[in-house]
């Protein structure tokens, strides 16, 4: 990964990670996750045999981390 950071620096760029899971798979690479999505909205059901019916729950999260450091 450090390799990645270097070449992203190098390029003039501001490295950052993405997670949809938690801060601590962000962390674990080196990086200082915030929370920037916490959406709680609805879809259409998604089913492959009929027409959807209803909406079913989608809860979306997204964790944000600049890179300090991290593991090569």
């Amino acid at each position: 990964m450090r390799t990645v950071v270097a070449g992203v620096r190098a390029a003039g760029r501001r490295p950052v990670l993405v997670s949809a899971e938690s801060a601590a798979a962000l962390e674990q690479l080196g990086a200082a996750p915030r929370q920037v999505v916490d959406l709680r909205t609805t879809e259409d059901q998604r089913l492959l045999t009929r027409r959807p019916v209803g909406s079913a729950s989608l809860d979306v999260d997204l964790w944000l981390g600049p890179v300090s450091s991290g593991p090569s």
